[in-house]
């Protein structure tokens, strides 16, 4: 009987003969897919094995079987277009983030969150990774 523990989630058991347990498999595919540097799967492995299937962002269990879902695991440059330093967040909160750096998209965060609360104004920054030719 091969009950060897998964290398991803350290959690689940390996697929017998295998490295990964499934739903690893289908995050270790994806990454290789996407080919994302050793150092960045490192790091998303690290993270998956203290945290679990977490968002980065906001710790929310992540869904990992339907790809529909604005809550599916999807991967996060930290730095934008960085591929040093991924992160696992969900598909929405990666859509609000794409050009932003992490302190820049938790600055708008609380300024969306005053504006809402006590109708602050909301401050303008630069931004330093925007690129977005809107016509």
């Amino acid at each position: 009987m091969d009950n060897r523990v998964c290398a991803g989630c350290a959690q689940a058991a390996a697929l017998k003969g295998r490295k990964y347990c499934a739903r690893c498999a289908r995050l270790s595919f994806r990454m290789k897919r996407a080919r994302f540097p050793r150092e960045a799967i490192n790091g998303v492995w690290d993270y998956v094995r203290k945290y679990g299937f977490v968002c980065y962002y906001t710790g929310m269990l992540l869904e990992l079987d339907d790809l529909k879902s604005p809550w599916y695991l999807v991967f996060d440059h930290w730095i934008p277009r960085d591929p040093r330093k991924i992160v696992i967040t969900s598909g929405v909160l990666n859509i609000m983030k794409s050009d932003l750096t992490e302190e820049e998209f938790w600055y708008f965060i609380r300024q969306l969150a005053n504006f809402r609360r006590h109708g602050s104004v909301v401050r303008k920054r630069k931004l330093a990774y925007w690129c977005r030719p809107y016509r």
